[in-house]
């Protein structure tokens, strides 16, 4: 029984939990509104409403919440209108003082300006009217020189019809046409200088005469290599033959042409094709020594000298074949032989890889284009034939 008790007076016994009255909370809740109205009545006395105690006390007897008063919607509105309204001002008058720009000219500023644009045109005035006044002279001028132009075209055409109807000069015009058809006045105007300067005597065309062909003699270096026989079927009305020296210079071909024309006539054409190996020594002087060497062969035949062929191996040289190239064609008309430009025609296609030496591919070309100039060849004794075959002889 002791143990009992005294584990009874140790243990407490729990109370019981503190009943927390309704009444109290409502009450509280009410003082809350009350204040909350009596702040209300004072910012805004003449809408708010006095508030009712009993109601009040009764509403926090039920249990219920009393709503907060608040300002009217109308009056929130007005506020933030009149604030709206004062902002709106203060961004209006920043913006404007912003967008003032201070370059704006003044009056004294424009007015000089507009003078100064007023003298400029004033002068510009001025010039046109110098110039309205002497275009009219100019005119009054030609007006006064073209009013006599009709009176002396009269006059010359009645002195023309007058000397026309003269009956001396239509008696003595019979007489001047039989001296013209006698034969002795023939036989001196065919011997005076003037009409063999003004006419001079053509070389026979280059066509078959009675039973002979005419020759086509091809000279050149390795570059002319192939040629005759490519040209054969080409040129069925010639007798084309070639003599190739491989590695030769202009010179040494110069010199063995002078063996090979000797039987050589006006009908016959000697083509040459040289002066690779000579590039870049073939300077104007040294083609001025070799052409005055040789140019009595010129006379002799129908010479065609072909342009140094452009080359690709060392492309850096096309430049002094250029040159030489043009060196040629001046002294064309002074030696009296002719030119076939090659280069207007040839690709690096119609070379070797190599780039020196033309292909089969270049080879059929240039002899096919060699054959067409031929056909259209009109040799001459006095010029070098020009722009025949598209321009390909000079």
């Amino acid at each position: 029984m002791k143990t009992r008790s005294v584990y009874q007076a140790r243990t407490r016994v729990p109370s019981p939990p503190r009943a927390v009255s309704k009444t109290t909370k409502n009450q509280k809740s009410a003082k809350a509104t009350e204040k909350n109205a009596k702040i209300t009545s004072q910012t805004n006395p003449a809408k708010t409403r006095p508030v009712d105690k009993v109601n009040l006390k009764a509403k926090s007897s039920l249990g219920t919440r009393s709503p907060l008063v608040r300002p009217s919607a109308s009056t929130a509105s007005k506020r933030m209108s009149q604030s709206t309204t004062s902002t709106a001002k203060k961004s209006i008058t920043q913006s404007v003082k912003d967008n003032v720009t201070p370059s704006i000219p003044s009056n004294d500023e424009t007015v000089s300006n507009l003078r100064q644009l007023n003298n400029t045109l004033l002068e510009k005035i001025k010039q046109l009217e110098n110039e309205l006044s002497m275009s009219r002279s100019l005119f009054e001028e030609l007006k006064t020189s073209t009013q006599n132009i009709p009176e002396t075209l009269s006059r010359f055409v009645q002195n023309s019809l007058d000397i026309l109807s003269d009956s001396t000069f239509a008696g003595d015009a019979p007489e001047i046409v039989n001296q013209i058809d006698a034969p002795s006045f023939l036989l001196d105007v065919s011997d005076t200088d003037v009409t063999s300067q003004l006419n001079p005597p053509l070389s026979p065309v280059p066509v078959p005469v009675h039973h002979t062909k005419p020759q086509l003699l091809i000279i050149g270096d390795s570059m002319g290599r192939d040629f005759a026989e490519i040209l054969k079927p080409l040129l069925p009305d010639y007798t084309v033959s070639a003599q190739i020296y491989p590695g030769c210079t202009l010179e040494t071909i110069l010199s063995e042409a002078t063996d090979l024309t000797l039987s050589l006539t006006k009908r016959d054409l000697v083509f040459i094709i040289a002066g690779v190996n000579n590039i870049p020594n073939l300077c104007p002087t040294l083609l001025d020594k070799l052409l005055e060497q040789y140019k009595l062969i010129f006379k002799e035949t129908n010479f065609i000298f072909s342009n140094v062929p452009n080359v690709h191996h060392k492309p850096h040289l096309n430049g002094n074949i250029f040159a030489t190239n043009l060196c040629l064609l001046k002294h064309s008309s002074v030696f009296e032989y002719h030119m076939f430009n090659c280069n207007l025609f040839l690709a690096r296609s119609m070379y070797t890889k190599h780039g020196l030496h033309f292909n089969m591919f270049g080879k059929k070309e240039f002899c096919r284009n060699l054959a067409e100039s031929v056909l259209h060849f009109q040799a001459s004794s006095y010029a070098p034939s020009v722009l025949l075959n598209q321009g390909i002889f000079l």
